[in-house]
């Protein structure tokens, strides 16, 4: 059932996504935007602007940034794709049919150690000409998680790779 010897498929995404083994690596940097939980998992939400414990916070709060709940942010590297759903589907020259929803998801490959949450944030940024961030720092989308999902496809036990579906 399994290959001998067994293809790795971290080893493979890991190559594919972080080193220049075949070819340029193609992850990018984007802001992780982890918003805080309690014990049972509910999100927490800021007590100095949000004490009504609805969605909106306070503009300038410098602890949520307006968010109405707490978070932590950091820098993760992985790959933002999507479907071309229309040209797959549909011949362009037709028109649209009626009722067709154009809203569009991504898809974010990350290594199985990033660990997106649902509701979390997801921040494209500008890059330079190296593929570095640009200072200072500029938001091109926002996205927002999902679903997340462990994919595993080696026979290992371990999860390879994580699969989370963005909203924009």
């Amino acid at each position: 059932m399994y290959r001998k010897p067994e293809l790795i498929i971290e080893d493979e995404i890991y190559d594919l996504l972080y080193t220049d083994k075949d070819c340029d690596p193609i992850n990018e940097p984007m802001i992780h935007r982890q918003y805080r939980r309690n014990d049972k998992l509910e999100l927490v939400y800021c007590n100095a602007c949000n004490t009504k414990r609805s969605n909106e916070g306070i503009l300038d709060c410098p602890y949520c940034k307006g968010t109405g709940k707490l978070f932590d942010e950091r820098i993760i590297k992985g790959f933002i794709y999507r479907l071309n759903y229309p040209r797959e589907r549909y011949n362009l020259s037709m028109p649209r049919p009626v009722g067709k929803n154009d809203q569009a998801y991504g898809t974010l490959i990350t290594d199985s150690k990033t660990i997106v949450n649902a509701e979390d944030r997801i921040f494209t940024l500008r890059l330079n000409e190296n593929g570095t961030i640009q200072i200072p720092i500029i938001h091109i989308k926002e996205h927002t998680a999902y679903y997340t999902t462990h994919m595993k496809g080696s026979s290992s036990r371990r999860a390879d790779f994580n699969l989370t579906i963005l909203w924009d």
